[in-house]
């Protein structure tokens, strides 16, 4: 058993005198539990103060002290009076103090100074105890006792002394300390007074003077009595019925304050009096959890609390929860209480004017009778049953504002309330405590002792019903929360972190009116403000719940200014952009989907691969208007929470417009959190029409979560390389490595208008054009600069890698590695040269030229030397392309005679038999006088003999009739110290003629197709083998689409002319035409002849042949 009860806490009819009077304990008429000195100990705490009067009596009976008048001090139920009985019994039977059950459960310190009370006392043999009880039978003007008229004359009587007194009590006049030492004499005697102060009450509001003149001669005779046994052995205390803290003196209600503060005068006049409040409630030394078990438990097991302890341990170790409030020393200390049952239980009672020890008493019995059956681990707060008549009846007494708080607990903490709570049985729970904990306040505004959700976590966690429930403890937590969100609660007020109840509804009410009105008769004005809200949230990635906060996302796929938020499908323009439709609805079908993504105008859209579309999942608007309507509902009623609760104080219209605020604040969290979670279904281009996935809702951002998903499906692809782009493109046959170069415009063109491939953002399409570049395996050409290898000063140390431009352009081209090469040496090649510099008085040759070297190799080789005919010979390309281009330039004195020979054509082309000219320049290098002689190999020089000087160039006039074959001539120039010469390829041209056949022969094989016109359809377009541009016009009748073009990549205009056709289902009528180079061979003619007589040819003979 965890604990065993006393037996009269089983008997109802006790619970009405859990604290007895002392006249009722001397006279016997109270129960044998207080009577009975040794059951009366068993069932006392022996409290500080207790102890240490006892200890300060004893001590001054002894004479080895004069503390001789002691004040007892509490209002009503404080413990006075058991305070005294204590006293009383200690004296009349000492022996019952050293009683084994009475010592139970006491330390050691504390047994040893209980057991040498009882020892002292029991030594002391001539004690005289004089009980006096102010509401007894004590003589009264009015009412003597016999012939007995005073309290003095009272006392001298029980002392045996009356006589001596006789006149002082006949004429109510008090007597001096002097007779009162001369009554006392040398005798030890302790006179006990309690409730004295009843007793001068009722004589001070009697309506006979003569009673009221004696009532103040009462005091005067405590202030005598008190002078008197100064210095002697004999001992008074009193019980007064009032609380003394920092210097604030509370009297009890029901009597005169003057009276009260008439007799604490009284006895404090003279010095010395010690006073005392019955029980410590510091923190650290809480005497009324002690005082509590003892009256309430026989036994309690110390097995089970050290296993509730240890279970409590492990629980209050979660501080997310519990916070650092929750603390096992302190159930240590109040079990089987938990310390929040004796706060809560003791703050009731303090404020709605109970009776501090005795309440606290009688309703705990009410409260463990109620749960014996039940066992708990620890004594709750939420085990006070408020629907216990008796209980009801001290907590809600109808006299007093508190008589309103039975409402709000019938309204707020029944389960009606709780319906749609994921953990009903435990909300109420918290509910119960918070209502307990700040009822008592009647409070509208917060106070620092109401609940936060980690004291309540500490006031509602108990092991066993957790345990048997099977909850967890972070259900605490989640419970508050759906409480705090809730708006079903009518007087429950929140202000962060705090929770509360008082007992004017609050603005819950008035907002679920008001959301009512809203979703009923203006839920246009809803769908209205939502369009709003998903544009600030979606596109403009702004929080709902205030300025300056954002909703955090990193993608830049999708423009602002390409994003559009609309209730209805809007069009957007036909361009190369990545666009986002938003649309605020969730009956969205395939066929819209269709025209938004695949139709502009009244036909098909041209760049079909760029538009995504976003809409809610099935009832998402639903709910989203139920709570926007909230947030509505709050601003309406805002303007009206100053005319309902002005009357109560601004603090109060404050926190109802804080409560106002956070039930909007919290709409708006919501609302953020559905527009993640409905706005899911993410519909874009596929190769056979609109498709729709589900994102998931893993960001607070729509868009970056409609991102996630488009990459999760494949549709969008953010890291890749020019290799993948390369292979995707293949897969829809196109080759964007062709020699002649691809432009960037038709790559982004390719892309945004082909459903089949996956949507690239045109900066990462860039970065890896880049990125490609830099590993040398694609070139740029932009206006005839090629953008490949890097050209060097000096040999580097690092590895090769391209020279990219800053950033790629539209208008760039991309080239393969090898014509990028080639192209760029041809490029660097023409900056090579040799020219004469005069300084100093002489002349230098400065000649500037370029060599490559292999990676690890000290040498160079001249790159003039590996280029043939403009390109790099085949055996070198790989050593050029590993290798590093060097700038190099060589600076060294003119010798004289060195010249230079040019001739202004090197290929000359004719028919055989023409004259043809050419100029022959002579250049000296230096200004030093010389002649050059001229030897032509064939033709004639209009000189043949050349003198320079001064630097200057000579031209001579070479003239040559063309041959009937290729002929490679030479010129020969010599001077005294230099030879040159030059090469010049002459070429004998056969005429060109172009003619245009509909069909293409034999005869045709050697020539040279130029140009494929009259194309009418499709598939002749998709019949023809040569690369090249297509240019013309498309039209198909239904629906009726027309569309013209020009210089469109062959194979993009195949792709893209299919694909209209496809989706308008329909056949396309062309008229279109192929330009390109392609000689007639055997395969091509094999080819082509598909196409006779379809189409018609346009083919040259010349250099063909």
């Amino acid at each position: 058993m965890k604990y065993e009860v006393w037996d009269d806490v089983l008997d109802e009819s006790l619970d009405e005198h859990s604290a007895p009077e002392l006249g009722d304990v001397v006279t016997g008429k109270a129960h044998k539990i207080y009577t009975d000195p040794k059951e009366f100990f068993k069932r006392t705490y022996f409290t500080r103060p207790m102890l240490e009067i006892l200890e300060h009596v004893l001590k001054t009976f002894k004479g080895e002290e004069r503390q001789n008048v002691f004040l007892i001090y509490s209002l009503f139920g404080g413990g006075k009076t058991h305070t005294m009985l204590t006293i009383y019994h200690a004296f009349k039977d000492p022996g019952a103090l050293k009683d084994e059950e009475v010592l139970r459960y006491y330390d050691p310190e504390k047994r040893k100074r209980i057991s040498d009370i009882a020892d002292t006392i029991s030594s002391l043999r001539d004690v005289i105890i004089i009980p006096i009880y102010g509401k007894g039978e004590l003589p009264r003007p009015r009412k003597p006792k016999g012939n007995i008229r005073t309290l003095w004359g009272y006392m001298a009587d029980l002392l045996g002394e009356y006589e001596k007194i006789r006149v002082e009590d006949e004429t109510l006049t008090s007597p001096t300390p002097d007779l009162i030492r001369e009554i006392i004499g040398g005798r030890k005697v302790l006179f006990l007074i309690d409730e004295i102060v009843d007793y001068v009450d009722n004589l001070r509001k009697s309506a006979d003077e003569e009673e009221r003149n004696y009532s103040r001669n009462v005091s005067k005779f405590l202030d005598h009595l008190a002078t008197a046994l100064l210095g002697s052995n004999s001992v008074l205390i009193v019980t007064l019925p009032m609380d003394e803290e920092g210097g604030i003196i509370k009297t009890e209600k029901e009597y005169d304050r003057e009276v009260i503060l008439e007799i604490r005068r009284a006895l404090r006049r003279v010095g010395g009096t010690r006073m005392y409040s019955p029980v410590k409630t510091e923190e650290d030394e809480n005497e009324l959890v002690e005082i509590l078990k003892r009256r309430i438990f026989k036994r309690i097991s110390e097995d089970e609390k050290a296993r509730v302890l240890s279970r409590l341990g492990k629980a209050y170790s979660n501080e997310e929860i519990f916070g650092r409030e929750a603390r096992v020393e302190e159930v240590r200390k109040s079990y089987p209480f938990h310390p929040e049952y004796v706060n809560v239980l003791r703050t009731i009672i303090e404020r709605v004017g109970l009776q501090r020890t005795r309440d606290l008493i009688r309703i705990t019995r009410i409260v463990v009778r109620g749960i014996l059956k039940e066992e708990p681990s620890l004594i709750m707060p939420h085990h006070i049953n408020l629907d216990d008549d008796k209980i009801k009846g001290s907590f809600f007494s109808e006299s007093t504002i508190y008589g309103d708080y039975w409402t709000v607990y019938e309204s707020d903490v029944k389960e009606n309330k709780l319906k749609g709570f994921s953990n009903p049985e435990l909300a109420r729970l918290i509910l119960t405590y918070v209502f307990l904990k700040t009822y008592p306040y009647d409070s509208p505004t917060s106070l620092p002792e109401f609940p936060t959700p980690k004291r309540i976590a500490w006031g509602v966690y108990e092991p066993k019903l957790f345990e048997e429930k099977g909850w967890s403890i972070v259900e605490i937590r989640d419970a508050v929360d759906e409480i705090r969100e809730s708006v079903k609660f009518m007087y429950l007020n929140k202000k962060d972190p705090y929770l509360w109840f008082w007992r004017v509804a609050n603005v819950s009410q008035m907002v679920n009116s008001k959301v009512e009105e809203l979703l009923e008769s203006r839920a246009g004005e809803v769908v209205q403000e939502l369009v709003k809200m998903v544009q600030r949230f979606v596109k403009e990635r702004k929080g709902l719940r205030g300025r300056g906060s954002k909703i955090e996302d990193h993608v830049t796929f999708f423009k602002n200014n390409n994003i559009v938020v609309g209730r209805e499908p809007q069009e957007f323009y036909d361009t190369p952009e990545y666009k986002l439709m938003v649309l605020v609805r969730d009956d969205v079908d395939e066929d819209t989907l269709r025209r938004i993504i695949f139709m502009h105008g009244g036909g098909a859209r041209t760049y079909r691969n760029t538009i995504v579309v976003v809409y809610p999942s099935e009832n998402g608007i639903d709910e989203m208007m139920k709570t926007l309507a909230v947030a509505m509902a709050c601003d309406e009623v805002k303007r009206s929470i100053r005319e309902k609760f002005g009357k109560y104080g601004k603090d109060v219209v404050n926190i109802q417009m804080s409560m106002v605020e956070e039930i909007k604040r919290k709409a708006l969290e919501d609302l953020e959190n559905q527009m993640v979670q409905y706005f899911r279904m993410v519909a874009y281009p596929d190769k056979y029409g609109p498709r729709v996935v589900q994102a998931q809702a893993s960001s607070k951002s729509v868009i970056e979560n409609v991102y996630s998903a488009l990459v999760s499906h494949g549709k969008i692809v953010d890291d890749f390389d020019f290799d993948w782009l390369v292979e995707r493109l293949s897969e829809v046959n196109v080759n964007i490595l062709r020699p002649e170069g691809y432009p960037v415009s038709e790559l982004v063109y390719l892309i945004m208008s082909n459903p089949a491939l996956p949507m690239v953002s045109v900066e990462a399409l860039f970065e890896a054009i880049r990125e490609a570049v830099r590993n040398l395996e694609i070139g740029i050409e932009r206006k005839g600069t090629i953008y490949f290898k890097r050209i060097y000063k000096e040999v580097p140390k690092g590895e090769e890698e391209g020279d990219p431009p800053g950033a790629i352009k539209m208008e760039d081209v991309i080239l393969p590695r090898e014509e990028a090469l080639n192209r760029q040496v041809a490029e660097i090649l023409k900056n090579e040269s040799e020219e004469v510099r005069r300084k100093g008085g002489m002349d230098y040759k400065v000649r500037k030229w370029y060599e490559v070297y292999l990676p690890n190799s000290t040498h160079g080789i001249p790159l003039r030397t590996i280029v043939e005919e403009g390109r790099v010979k085949e055996e070198y390309l790989d050593h050029v392309l590993q290798g590093y281009i060097v700038e190099r330039v060589e600076e060294v004195p003119v010798t004289r005679g060195e010249f230079y020979l040019e001739v202004s054509d090197g290929i000359v082309k004719g028919k055989p038999g023409d004259v043809v000219t050419l100029e022959v320049k002579i250049k000296p290098v230096g200004r030093e006088p010389f002649k050059v002689e001229l030897r032509p190999s064939i033709g004639e020089l209009d000189s043949y003999e050349v003198e320079l000087e001064n630097g200057e160039e000579r031209a001579v006039t070479w003239t040559i009739v063309v041959p009937s074959e290729r002929t490679i001539a030479v010129i020969e120039g010599r001077s005294e110290s230099k030879e040159r010469k030059v090469e010049v390829t002459i070429i004998p041209a056969m005429e060109e003629e172009i003619i245009e056949v509909n069909e293409v022969k034999e005869e045709h094989k050697g020539y040279v197709l130029t140009e494929i016109r009259d194309i009418g359809s499709v598939d002749e377009l998709e019949l023809i083998p040569m690369e090249g541009k297509v240019s013309g016009s498309m039209r198909i009748e239904r629906p009726f689409w027309e569309s013209r073009f020009e210089g469109l990549d062959l194979e993009v205009a195949k792709y893209i002319l299919k694909e209209v056709e496809e989706v308008l289902g329909s056949k396309a009528h062309l008229d279109v035409r192929v330009i390109g180079e392609a000689v007639i061979d055997d395969l091509l003619f094999e080819k082509l002849r598909a196409l006779n007589g379809k189409v018609t040819f346009r083919i040259k003979k010349g250099e063909g042949e």
